[in-house]
């Protein structure tokens, strides 16, 4: 049991190749019980004596005996789950999905809650269950299911947090909209950090010349990776820089590659441009490759190259602090419109530095002058019947700042406004949580009002009187959660039953989906090519003990053990 409990809470394969003690193959479970039974007499005896008999003897080594085990030991967990989202009551269902190894959608479903005794939000790992279709019906129909067999009630849902497809987050035909009209309550809240990756994407494909700027990051990392020698020079050349920094690959999801990459660049420009430039006098080298160099360096040497390189690190890096913050479990929902408000104010400064960015992008690159000023420019041909009106010329500086400065920088900032009002609901409501200092007392009375009216079913007449009261008590408190913490230290649950609902009600609205994404790492480990025929029900039983690890090592042997033993007799009472 111990052993199965070590393996399983840490993800890690119980078999291998066979199932015979003393195999250099046997596995991590037959191979920690040949450790343990150095030091264990009893167990090395039975080692010996049952080990290798095969079919027809009981030796509970098998490897059914100990799917058997895992078995129990995941319906324990997930019952001790299901037993605090029901004292908690309140909660709030996080769902997204991903293809596993054998190509099956598998949706992860997550759910948070708050600890009755702690006052902890948490987030909790439910099972995976296999998608055969990506409607929002058919998810819908799925979802309910599962809710009902865990005997959860969905009326008690108060928050549902999706990514931004249109069959998970449309507005009148998807999964949130299905689920509302079942539920008023269940607010929908997208997923935070997705969306500023989102915003991020958006203001990266919104000129040329941002799309050709990230080509070319991607190009100069393809080149210097696609040989060891290159990237010797390149190495040579950085751990001679103060903060030389090895160059990052991009990633199409994770937007934290695209702030290491311009990172990267940005402080090791000058060592980059000589390693360029030895490949490309260097005479081992192919000629394709000596030419590759000598464009790489022709890009680098521009000064529109070396300005979106200081100006993407300046905005990718504000934009994953951010990320990064909103990743919390802590965070509560009312905070998500102050980061975006925070980053929007940043964005708009970033607006007006570009005479900053641009000195330091001339501390980069020997040109001064832009590309376009030493172009030829083109004159418009006048056509017959056209009047021929004054052109005005603009300078290189003048278009590179209105044509993608500008357009960066507003494409940022309006991408974050329509994403923050997507809160403005939630704020509407719970808003005055996280505003209690600067708000009078008639002001907290009539929004009191306001939630009472929203939930009639959950809030009593006496809540306005109770908040009122409570807000004396934790004036000095910065967060919600720190008062909800205070709230519970003096032990005024049964004093104020209102104001504990509405706080439990307010922390268990989920702003991101990283229990989600963690769930989907478990499940590249668990179900891989050479387990991919491993069925659903095991699949889940790993993934919930190594998820809730916590819960795992918690478990009760003598629990399992009898559970395992009254599953087993074959004596029957008549």
């Amino acid at each position: 049991m111990a052993t199965i409990q070590f393996l399983s809470s840490r993800g890690l394969p119980f078999r291998r190749d066979d199932e015979l003690v003393g195999s250099p193959h046997n596995g991590n479970f037959l191979g920690c019980l040949e450790l343990i039974s150095r030091f264990d007499p009893l167990l090395s005896e039975h080692l010996a004596r049952y080990g290798n008999k095969g079919r027809g003897h009981t030796s509970y080594l098998s490897s059914t005996v100990c799917d058997e085990f895992i078995q129990l030991m995941a319906e324990k967990v997930l019952r001790a789950i299901v037993k605090e989202v029901k004292d908690g009551k309140y909660f709030s269902i996080i769902v997204d999905s991903t293809p596993d190894v054998t190509h099956v959608d598998q949706l992860a479903l997550i759910i948070r809650y708050v600890l009755k005794n702690s006052g902890e939000p948490v987030e909790r790992f439910l099972e995976f269950i296999p998608l055969h279709g990506h409607t929002a019906e058919h998810m819908e129909e799925t979802l309910k299911s599962e809710l009902k067999e865990l005997d959860i009630d969905l009326m008690d849902c108060r928050g549902q947090s999706y990514d931004n497809a249109s069959n998970m987050a449309g507005k009148y035909s998807g999964l949130q909209a299905r689920i509302k009209n079942k539920n008023p309550n269940a607010d929908f809240i997208p997923y935070s950090a997705h969306s500023l990756n989102l915003v991020g994407a958006c203001a990266a494909e919104c000129c040329l010349e941002a799309v050709s700027f990230f080509g070319f990051i991607q190009n100069l990392y393809n080149f210097f990776s696609a040989s060891t020698r290159r990237w010797e020079i390149l190495t040579a050349h950085l751990t001679k820089c103060e903060r030389g920094l090895t160059l990052k690959s991009l990633s199409g999801t994770r937007w934290s590659a695209r702030a290491d990459a311009t990172k990267a660049l940005r402080f090791g420009y000058k060592a980059i441009q000589d390693a360029l430039n030895e490949i490309k006098v260097d005479h081992g080298t192919p000629r394709a490759a000596q030419y590759e160099a000598s464009q790489l360096i022709t890009v680098m040497e521009t000064l529109e190259t070396a300005v979106m390189t200081v100006l993407w690190d300046e905005l990718l890096r504000t934009i994953n602090l951010t990320s990064k913050a909103l990743q919390q479990v802590q965070i509560d929902v009312c905070t998500v419109p102050i980061l975006y408000s925070s980053l929007i104010e940043y964005i708009g400064q970033a607006r007006n530095d570009f005479d900053v960015y641009e000195a330091e992008a001339k501390t980069l690159t020997a040109t001064e002058g832009y590309k376009a000023d030493s172009q030829r420019r083109r004159v418009k041909k006048v056509m017959f019947g056209e009047s021929a009106g004054p052109e005005v010329p603009r300078s290189g500086r003048e278009a590179f700042l209105i044509d993608t400065h500008y357009v960066i920088c507003d494409c940022l900032s309006q991408e974050l406004k329509q994403r923050k009002d997507a809160y403005k609901n939630v704020e509407e409501k719970f808003g005055f949580l996280t505003k209690t200092k600067s708000m009078n007392i008639e002001q907290i009375r009539a929004a009191t009002e306001k939630l009472k009216k929203i939930y009639p079913q959950d809030l009593e007449e006496d809540f306005t009187a109770e908040f009122c009261q409570f807000i004396s008590m934790v004036k000095d408190e910065e967060s919600v959660m720190a008062m909800y913490k205070k709230f519970l230290e003096l032990g005024l649950r049964d004093a104020f039953p209102n104001v504990d609902i509405c706080l439990r009600m307010y922390l268990t609205l989920p702003i991101a989906n990283c229990s989600g994404e963690r769930s989907f790492y478990l499940l590249k480990r668990v179900k891989t090519y050479r387990r991919a025929t491993v069925t659903e029900k095991k699949l889940n039983a790993f993934a919930l003990l190594a998820i809730e690890n916590g819960f795992t090592t918690a478990l009760d042997f003598e629990d399992i053990i009898e559970d395992f033993t009254s599953s087993k007799l074959r004596r029957k009472h008549l």
